[in-house]
């Protein structure tokens, strides 16, 4: 089977048992914090993007955040926004199955 980014998803999908919303949330974070190494997108932005309440953003993030796959913290730009970001536990999953891909991305 051929690696791309797309098969870094599915394969969390089953290895962490994720719901489609846990996916989409986790797909929006990769890409929102690929430059800065967090997301700083509102709760209320990320229900708009993919279609469901601000409620349901927020339980799905607790999810992630139980699951170890996210967490809350404070970038080191000089205002200190709070933002999401993956966690080691992700990366460490993604890099041992899709290496290549994992490498392009984060270069």
């Amino acid at each position: 089977m051929k690696e791309t980014y797309d098969s870094i998803f599915w394969a969390t999908v089953k290895e962490f048992d994720l719901s489609p919303v846990e996916v989409l949330l986790t797909a929006l974070i990769f890409g929102l914090s690929k430059k800065r190494g967090y997301c700083f997108a509102s709760k209320d932005y990320l229900a708009k993007i993919i279609n469901v309440s601000d409620g349901t953003v927020f339980n799905n993030l607790r999810k992630l955040k139980e699951k170890g796959l996210i967490r809350e913290g404070v970038s080191n730009d000089e205002y200190g926004t709070k933002g999401i970001q993956l966690t080691e536990k992700w990366h460490l999953f993604v890099k041992s199955k899709y290496e290549k891909v994992y490498d392009k991305i984060y270069k």
